[in-house]
């Protein structure tokens, strides 16, 4: 996960341990929990459901998946990072 988001606009820290992981999203000013709720929706337009809270994005996939599961996952928050840009 960390190389596919990592670098991405807003993003502060990307941690995983095995298939979970979290992204710290930069708040907008005044607005700390806006970013996250943004890319959480973008997310469900996409088809994934993802937790937010705070300033981070949670994930938690299945553990059983295919590779290319998980790689479109990763694609699908990197591009709801980028279209907030």
């Amino acid at each position: 996960m960390h190389d596919g988001v990592a670098g991405k606009p807003h993003v502060a820290d990307v941690r995983n341990y095995g298939f979970a992981g979290a992204l710290t999203l930069e708040a907008y000013p005044g607005e700390p929990l806006r970013r996250p709720y943004e890319v959480a929706m973008r997310m469900w337009e996409k088809g994934f459901l993802v937790r937010y809270g705070g300033d981070t994005i949670q994930l938690a996939p299945h553990f059983v998946m295919q590779r290319e599961q998980m790689t479109s996952l990763v694609e699908a928050l990197a591009e709801s990072l980028d279209e907030l840009a």
